[in-house]
């Protein structure tokens, strides 16, 4: 299982299965070449650029890139969403990725942007969010099924 995370909108891009990527001459690029990938996508969040990992009411926040550090080999990305603070530790199954979540300072509920095959371990579903009250939100999985 392979993924694409966005640290500029801070965000799950695509998520796939089988061979990693397709290099191309990548390499010689000026920075806006994309490599493709080799496997199979069975998660595609390009084209919802304004869809956040997070929504919150205020259309003028954007999310804040901290960076990231690695635990076991893997990134466990950090982020603002306004006063909200979100680590996302991303992790494959044979079944699919699970993306752990922590989100500190909710003090309302939290919309998580969860389209298509994703599911939570807790809240409720709105749609293409998932809500969750600010104790669940300190921390959850999202499931996301290759299947």
């Amino acid at each position: 299982m392979n993924y694409c995370w966005d640290a500029g909108n801070c965000r799950l891009r695509y998520a796939w299965s089988g061979e990693f990527l397709n290099e191309g001459d990548i390499s010689r690029s000026n920075g806006n070449r994309q490599a493709g990938i080799k496997g199979e996508k069975f998660w595609d969040g390009s084209g919802d650029e304004l869809s956040y990992t997070i929504k919150v009411d205020d259309p003028k926040v954007k999310p804040d890139f901290k960076g990231y550090r690695l635990i076991d080999g893997q990134p466990e990305f950090s982020y603002f969403m306004g006063d909200l603070e979100v680590t996302e530790f991303i992790t494959s199954t044979p079944d699919g990725i699970v993306n752990q979540l922590k989100i500190a300072n909710a003090n309302a509920p939290v919309k998580i942007y969860a389209k298509s095959n994703i599911s939570s371990n807790v809240g409720e579903r709105d749609g293409d969010y998932i809500v969750v009250n600010p104790k669940q939100a300190t921390e959850l999985k999202l499931t996301i099924s290759a299947k």
